[in-house]
């Protein structure tokens, strides 16, 4: 073994040059390097290290060294502190420690390892010291055995371990002021940038970024608490990119209650790790949606009111929060408190002066022009060019219709989004286009409200949206919409004031825009209405009133076709016979016919008092009820029944070729035309009615004195007839017995001729005026032919006729009829027939089944004569009409035989029809029930 040597050099005669090095005005990290080389190059020692203690986790820190000519690990490393070792020694009880072999010493198995790879052997360690604290240790050796120190050299060690002591802690102290500068002095500026007048939303975002640059947290982040007190939501943020998106974010009282609670009393709240903290400030749900482990939160309070609470939060590991983070903290959230009213102020000041030209100027445009749509696209361009958006525009809004760009501002780089827009089908989409209060989409991609209109935004390249309400006397009428294109944009609550602030006047606008165009639609519609009217009430006719009338709608109604249908609802088909059209493209056959009880579509029109809409479907309409209106081109049709008072008279259709949406002013325009239609069409019915009314009094009046010359007539003769004879027996008083029994019978023929004159004048007039009785019996077909022929059988032999019978049924078959008015009718047809064919000739009176039915039986007289003209049929069965008037010959008679046949059949519900051909005969045929019909 190798003796002891002496230290190269003495300690204490480098104590000074130590001592300058480690008091100098340099931090200590080049202290330590000028001290290392002295004792390395001045010294002689190989191996140096400098250690600092860290009593808590009970280790020391390596802060450096050197072994030989270079450094090693082992000196930067962080080594436990061993009970019983040299460094528990030399930390625990401020001893020196000094060995001769190190390598060997049971008091440093930590090192045996490395000192025996670097050849140490003699070594020294002593403690660090300041104020009798120790705060570290330094290891010193040499590859040499042993180190002899003199009792001066380790008096020299312990003044160098206070001298090393009291740099550590002079430039611990140094460190701790310069972090305290860089967290405070921060504090300054921002003051002085807090005080100029400015939003509240960049100060907020100014906070935050400088939390985040100076703490280098996860987050920093400032909660703003609801007017109501029921959610914080994020107002501003500054966060890794890798922590989420939580801008905008609300979050539920409930969730943050215990904090909320904490915060209000005004306590700045730190948690190292929410996982094991029991304290339940936080809840769960919100821990794992932000996933926080560690956050430092004070709150905002102004006047003892919480406004909301700045946060610094940790996301990746649990943090220790430090006193000066507490003090940063705490002074930055006051700050934020005290700058908050003055930011409001000045938000509401300089929004209120923006807000106050705005109006001005728009109020400006409405007193100044009489055309609100110019008021509204110099509203959307003022607007839009104040805000700096993309695209303004204002939009209609109506849950019938598609919402439609009515006025757009846009920059000159930004495509237009003029057009239509879907309407949301979706209710809450629908309340709230038409909310009052602003909604903001920061980014459309990220938010998904408004799907319905993702494609429209899309392709309008629409990345932010802030969309408002207006309404005009409360209600809703169209929507005020900002653009902001390709990039998101955060809507500031200056902005949101200011657009609900304009869409109220807007709404006024858009009301009065609403009520100009209206009022020139209606005075377009009252012009039409007045011109149709007046075409309309200038035709008198039925016929000429729908021809006009169709004519005079088609063009106020701009439709191709227009159609008159006369029907009720329960008939099943109805031809359109009143048709007009203005195309040669459209037109509808005359024979083209429309289901009417099975037409939905029609029995709408009936049941509504409005016009009403209907757009064929390409799908159905070629197979459905209006296939017909389909091949001739109609596509859409609008419908409105005609109804005078209580009477529906039809209904009146507009019919188009193209599939488009009729709109209200030509619903009031056919609306209106109804009722002039109908007044006309009821106007030209009484017209025509007095008109046949007057047509019948003529021809009542014909009647009267055609019925006074004939009766007189008739009457004249067998009185006259009867006074040559009387006069002849007056005057011949000689006459005998023979000739006056002659004269007498001609008297009592004419009489009787006479008597039934008067019994068929009688007989008519009961039977038009209702008041006949009937005596309905039993009686069989064979008894009812003998009464008639027993009835004409002296005429027949008179004028040489012979009457035949044929019984085309069973002689006994029963009938329930009045015997004597069916016996009349018989022997009225068998005596015209008699009177009227040729003397030799033959009359056939047959009876047998109706074509009719079971229930029926038809008689038939049927002559050879003359035969009587088809145009003069009609006229046989008038009262006071003879055959001989219609021939041009006289057979006598007063003309009321048949009459009285065809009144007779009529009311025992039957039918009485003539055919003839002249010059061959004619054939009577009357068909009557077998038993009476029941009312």
């Amino acid at each position: 073994m190798n003796e002891p040597t002496a230290t190269p050099r003495s300690l204490l005669a480098t104590l000074g040059e130590l001592s300058a090095i480690l008091q100098a005005a340099t931090g200590f990290p080049e202290k330590q390097v000028a001290f290392f080389g002295v004792l390395r190059e001045q010294l002689g020692f190989d191996l140096a290290w400098l250690a600092i203690l860290d009593p808590q986790n009970k280790c020391i820190q390596g802060r450096g060294g050197f072994v030989h000519e270079s450094t090693h690990t082992l000196l930067t490393s962080k080594l436990p502190i061993v009970p019983g070792e040299f460094i528990d020694r030399v930390t625990s009880h401020r001893e020196n420690f000094i060995t001769a072999n190190i390598k060997e010493d049971p008091r440093s198995k930590a090192w045996w390892s490395n000192t025996r790879d670097w050849g140490i052997q003699g070594a020294v360690c002593f403690p660090l010291t300041y104020q009798g604290q120790c705060l570290g240790l330094c290891l010193l050796g040499s590859r040499r055995w042993g180190l002899l120190l003199s009792n001066e050299d380790e008096q020299t060690l312990k003044v160098l371990g206070d001298l090393i002591g009291s740099a550590i802690s002079q430039d611990k102290v140094q460190k701790e002021s310069a972090r305290q500068s860089m967290l405070t002095a921060p504090l300054l500026v921002l003051a002085d940038r807090l005080r100029q007048p400015q939003q509240m939303d960049p100060v907020f975002q100014t906070v935050v970024d400088e939390l985040y640059q100076r703490l280098t947290p996860s987050r920093t982040a400032i909660y703003w608490l609801d007017l109501d007190r029921r959610e914080f939501w994020v107002r501003a943020v500054s966060q890794r990119f890798n922590c989420g998106p939580v801008a905008g974010t609300r979050l539920a009282l409930r969730d943050l209650y215990g904090l909320y609670q904490e915060l209000k009393e005004d306590r700045i709240v730190a948690i190292t790790d929410a996982r094991s903290d029991l304290r339940g400030f936080i809840s769960q749900a919100y821990l794992v949606k932000f996933r926080m482990l560690s956050l430092l939160a004070h709150p905002i309070i102004y006047q003892g009111d919480l406004l909301g609470y700045l946060a610094v939060e940790q996301t990746d590991q649990s943090r220790v929060w430090q006193t000066e983070e507490h003090q940063l903290v705490r002074a930055m959230a006051n700050l934020l408190g005290v700058t908050t009213t003055q930011a409001r102020l000045y938000e509401v000041t300089r929004r209120q002066a923006l807000e106050q030209t705005l109006i001005n100027q728009i109020t400006r445009d409405i007193r100044n022009t009489l055309d609100p749509d110019q008021v509204l696209q110099a509203a959307v361009e003022r607007l839009g060019s104040s805000l700096g958006v993309d695209r303004c525009l204002v939009l209609n809004f109506s849950l019938d219709e598609e919402i439609e760009v009515l006025h757009e501002y846009r920059k000159t780089n930004i495509s237009s989004a003029s057009g239509t827009i879907p309407s949301p089908a979706h209710e809450l989409e629908q309340r709230t286009l038409t909310s009052a209060v602003p909604v903001a989409i920061d980014d459309i991609e990220a938010d998904f409200r408004f799907l319905s209109w993702r494609d429209f935004l899309r392709t309008s390249s629409t990345r932010s949206l802030m969309v408002c309400g207006t309404a005009y006397q409360g209600r809703p009428n169209g929507i005020l919409v900002m653009h902001y294109c390709y990039q998101p944009h955060s809507w500031t609550s200056e902005e949101k004031s200011i657009v609900q602030a304009v869409a109220d006047q807007v709404g006024i606008a858009l009301g009065q825009a609403q009520l100009y165009r209206r009022s020139q639609e209606q005075a377009e519609i009252e012009l039409r209405i007045n011109q149709v009217g007046r075409a309309v009430r200038s035709a008198i006719p039925i016929g000429q009133v729908a021809q006009f009338s169709l004519r005079e709608l088609s063009q106020a109604m701009e439709a191709p076709l227009t159609a008159f249908l006369f029907c009720n609802p329960n008939d099943e088909v109805v031809t359109l016979n009143h048709v007009y059209s203005q195309s040669d493209w459209m037109r509808l056959p005359e024979d083209t016919t429309l289901q009417i009880a099975s037409n939905p579509y029609i029995q709408a029109i009936f049941g509504s008092p409005e016009p009403v809409e209907l757009l064929l479907d390409p799908a159905t309409a070629p197979g459905g009820p209006h296939r017909l209106l389909w091949k001739q081109g109609v596509r859409s049709i609008l419908g409105m029944r005609l109804q005078m008072g209580k009477q529906t008279l039809g209904m009146v259709l507009a019919l188009n070729g193209e599939s488009k949406r009729w709109g209200n002013g030509f619903c009031q325009i056919l609306t209106r035309l109804a009722g002039e239609f109908a007044l006309a069409f009821s106007q030209a019915e009484a017209f025509e009615k007095l008109q046949e009314l007057s047509r019948q009094l003529q021809q009542l009046n014909e009647y009267k004195n055609n019925m006074v010359s004939i009766s007189s007539h008739e009457m004249r003769t067998p009185l006259a007839s009867i006074r040559a004879y009387v006069e002849t027996m007056i005057s011949d008083p000689d006459l005998d017995g023979e000739m006056v029994r002659e004269f007498m019978q001609g008297m009592e023929i004419e009489c009787i001729r006479l008597t039934d004159l008067l019994d068929n004048l009688n007989t008519l007039v009961s039977l038009e005026s209702r008041r006949t009785e009937w005596q309905y019996v039993q009686v069989s077909v064979q008894s009812l032919l003998k009464l008639a022929i027993t009835r004409v059988h002296s005429v027949a032999e008179q004028n040489r006729i012979e009457v035949r019978t044929s019984i085309a049924m069973p002689p006994d078959f029963i009938v329930e009829v009045d015997d004597q008015k069916v016996e009349k009718v018989l022997g009225n047809l068998l005596e015209n027939a008699c009177k009227h064919t040729r003397p030799g000739c033959i009359a056939i009176l047959s009876v047998g089944p109706s074509p009719s039915g079971n229930d029926w039986i038809e008689f038939s007289v049927k002559d050879n004569g003359s035969g009587i003209p088809a145009d003069k049929l009609d006229m046989l069965f008038q009262p006071f009409v003879r055959i001989q008037d219609v021939m041009n010959h006289s057979k006598g008679g007063a003309g009321l035989g048949l009459a009285i046949c065809k009144e007779i059949v009529d009311q025992m519900g039957g039918r009485l029809e003539v055919e003839s051909i002249v010059g061959k005969g004619s054939l009577f045929r009357v068909t009557l029930p077998i038993r009476p019909i029941q009312d």
